[in-house]
């Protein structure tokens, strides 16, 4: 360590400077890798999770308007619109198949894989019934 107090000082402040820059740049380094990594998993995200949210919440909501659907065409005292209701409980299961295709690719962990195999059966069953 004599050797670094024999030195004048404009030669360590300068080796004093370039050790910091290094340092810098190993930490701005490392911080850039790192904001691509979250950068990753933040579009990992989006489109695996927030998606499937969105197409089951799509899905629930046709559902609901199915059901509303049937209700007024059960108890429709109009024979005239029965058709209509018809064609739009048609066009409502269609599209919640739809959102439940797009939900299920969208399924990477075992935890919703075992609740959509769980509501499929009881959707097609439920299918049937109308």
């Amino acid at each position: 360590m004599k050797w670094f107090y024999n030195m004048k000082i404009s030669v360590k402040l300068i080796v004093s400077f370039l050790l910091m820059a290094a340092i810098a740049c190993i930490v701005g380094i490392v911080g850039l890798i790192n904001i691509n990594r979250i950068n990753d998993a933040d579009t990992l995200l989006f489109e695996e999770n927030t998606m499937g949210i969105n197409y089951s919440a799509n899905a629930g909501r046709y559902y609901q308007r199915m059901k509303y659907n049937i209700a007024e065409c059960l108890l429709l005292r109009d024979e005239s619109q029965i058709d209509s209701y018809v064609s739009n409980i048609s066009s409502f299961i269609n599209t919640i198949d739809e959102h439940l295709e797009k939900y299920e690719e969208g399924i990477i962990q075992e935890e919703d894989r075992k609740m959509y195999n769980e509501l499929l059966p009881l959707w097609q069953q439920y299918r049937t019934y109308m």
